[in-house]
């Protein structure tokens, strides 16, 4: 066994030089054990970074997209208040036609009972001024009658037979 003319910091013996290349041997290992646990954390930190990043974005998307249906909402309650005061206003102007249109109805209504009425006293009236005028044609008829019955009887050929006839 070789030993090694250098000490050790510690002031001991000398290692002999299979003993070092071993101590060597297991620290490079070491090493490049914790090169590659070094370099699997860093890939480890950088996976938890983009994995960071992506939920990151997905949170400023969700949001995004939380931001534009809270404008979406916004806009149609507008919409539906524009809406809700549209048809208000067409249903009181329907409500005042209707009134109108009831008023007119009623209107024709009581115009319809006031021609009945006025048609009622015209048939009244025409059946009145047929019995007048039947009375006055009577009349007139035993008026002529009596005239002819008159200038019958002042004729000098009438027997007094013939008067009898036409009295």
């Amino acid at each position: 066994m070789e030993v090694s003319s250098h000490s050790s910091p510690g002031g001991a013996a000398a290692v002999p030089r299979a003993v070092q290349r071993e101590i060597l041997h297991q620290i490079g290992s070491a090493v490049d054990r914790l090169e590659i646990d070094n370099n699997t954390r860093d890939q480890k930190i950088e996976n938890i970074r983009a994995e960071g990043s992506r939920s990151a974005c997905q949170i400023k998307a969700i949001e995004a997209e939380n931001l534009r249906r809270k404008e979406e909402r916004y806009d149609l309650s507008v919409a539906l208040g524009q809406a809700e005061s549209k048809m208000d206003e067409q249903i009181k102007e329907v409500k005042s036609r209707t009134a109108g249109a009831c008023k007119t109805a009623q209107e024709a209504a009581d115009t319809a009972k006031e021609a009945r009425l006025v048609a009622t006293r015209a048939s009244d009236n025409t059946e009145a001024l047929k019995l007048d005028l039947a009375q006055v044609k009577s009349k007139l008829q035993k008026r002529e009658y009596t005239q002819k019955l008159e200038e019958a009887r002042q004729l000098p050929s009438v027997d007094n037979s013939r008067l009898k006839l036409w009295s």
